[in-house]
């Protein structure tokens, strides 16, 4: 089977990471600009923030990774096992770095906490514009 019937190639798959990159940059360079408004802006916030978004973007990659990995192999519990262990380490990953970013001196945790939703909502409007773009395509526009 080929993984990319699947997936939709890797030049599909490293465009769509960097669309969901150059929006979560965007949500986190908004987030920086109400931090600045409220006078709460410091390095710490911005390591944070940086953190967060890190974080929740390898989750991204290491998530492709474990679907191309299942794609590709023919026994389907093989498959699904590696998925939900995919899914374990990356959850644990994603605790780590907030627990760490609450204990490590000099970072924000709220500030990477809340970078960790960046893409999860990047990924919203890309998908509801994607199926908005795709129906007036089809001809689907009422107006």
């Amino acid at each position: 089977m080929d993984n990319r019937d699947i997936a939709g190639g890797p030049d599909e798959i490293r465009q769509t990471l960097q669309r969901i990159a150059i929006g979560s940059g965007f949500l986190l360079l908004v987030m920086f600009l109400v931090y600045l408004l409220l006078g709460r802006l410091t390095a710490a916030v911005v390591l944070g923030g940086i953190l967060g978004v890190a974080a929740a973007m390898l989750n991204l990659f290491l998530l492709g990774q474990a679907v191309r990995k299942a794609a590709s192999t023919s026994d389907a519990d093989i498959a699904k096992g590696l998925v939900k262990t995919s899914y374990s380490l990356r959850m644990l990953m994603q605790v780590l770095v907030c627990v760490a970013a609450f204990l490590i001196p000099g970072i924000d945790g709220i500030s990477c906490l809340i970078a960790l939703v960046f893409p999860r909502i990047v990924i919203f409007f890309l998908q509801v514009f994607l199926n908005k773009q795709s129906t007036d395509n089809m001809g689907g526009n009422n107006s």
